[in-house]
C-alpha cells in the first residue's frame, strides 16, 4: 500500500532547467571559457550542485576539486536565483490535491538548495510537504539512496509504501536504491535515460491520471 508519495523538485515540480542551464553558462564561461552541453546537466541533475559543476568541466579534461566546484556551485545558485522566472507545472496543484485526498504523506526530496526552491514555489504549495530534503540533509546525495531512506524515515513510513517522482537516472537509481516504487516523468530526457524506473509516463498530465488510478484502487501500487 503507498502511504507517502516523494517528489524531486527540479524537472518535476518546477520546470527549473532553463535557467539553470543558463546560469551553469554564465559561471562556467566566465572562468573555463567553454559553453556546457545541456546534456552533461540534464543527466547528472538530482546530484548536488558541486558534482554537477565536476561533470561540466570533465567534458573537458578539467580536474575539479571540492572546494572549487562549491564554489562554482554557489555562484550558479545565486545567477540561478537572480535570473530565475520558473514556477511549478501547471498539473501540480490539482496532483497534490489528489495525494491530500488519499491521506498520502507527502515529501520533497532534492539535490537542490531549500533557497532555490523558495525562489520557485509559493509558500502555499511548500507547506504541504511535511518534509524537505534539500542538500546536505543526508551525508551522501544522489544517486545514494540516503535522501531518499531519511524522507521516509521522517515521514515514518517504510521506503517500500513510498512512491517516488523523478525526471533523471540519478535520482531514479537513489529511489530504487531504497526501497521506493518510481515513476519517472520524460520532462528533461527521453526515455532510454530512464529505462530503470518502474513506470515512465510522458508528462504531468499522466502523471494525474496515474495518481487518479492510485486514489480509485485504494493506493494499491500493484495496479500501477
Amino acid at each position: 500500500m503507498i502511504k507517502a508519495i516523494l517528489f524531486d523538485f527540479d524537472g518535476v515540480l518546477a520546470h527549473t532547467f532553463p535557467y539553470h542551464f543558463k546560469a551553469w553558462q554564465i559561471v562556467i564561461h566566465q572562468y573555463f571559457h567553454f559553453d556546457p552541453d545541456a546534456h552533461s546537466i540534464q543527466i547528472n541533475e538530482g546530484s548536488p550542485a558541486y558534482k554537477i559543476a565536476q561533470a561540466i568541466v570533465a567534458t573537458q579534461s578539467v580536474d575539479l576539486d571540492e572546494a572549487a566546484a562549491r564554489s562554482l556551485a554557489e555562484q550558479k545558485n545565486l545567477i540561478f536565483r537572480k535570473i530565475s522566472r520558473a514556477g511549478p507545472y501547471q498539473e501540480i496543484p490539482d496532483i497534490l490535491s489528489q495525494c491530500r485526498s488519499l491521506d498520502l504523506k507527502l515529501g520533497l526530496v532534492t539535490g537542490t538548495t531549500l533557497e532555490n526552491i523558495h525562489r520557485v514555489l509559493s509558500g502555499d504549495i511548500l507547506d504541504q510537504f511535511q518534509i524537505v530534503i534539500e542538500e546536505g540533509d543526508t551525508r551522501r546525495g544522489k544517486p545514494f539512496p540516503d535522501p531518499y531512506q531519511t524522507a521516509a524515515e521522517n515521514l515514518e513510513t517504510d521506503p517500500a509504501n513510498c512512491l517516488v517522482v523523478e525526471n533523471a537516472p540519478l535520482g531514479i537509481q537513489a529511489a530504487k536504491a531504497a526501497g521506493c516504487f518510481c515513476i519517472a516523468l520524460q520532462t528533461t530526457l527521453e526515455k532510454e535515460h530512464l529505462n530503470h524506473a518502474d513506470v515512465i509516463l510522458k508528462d504531468h498530465r499522466s502523471l494525474q491520471k496515474q495518481i487518479k488510478l492510485i486514489i480509485e484502487k485504494h493506493g494499491n501500487i500493484d495496479l500501477l
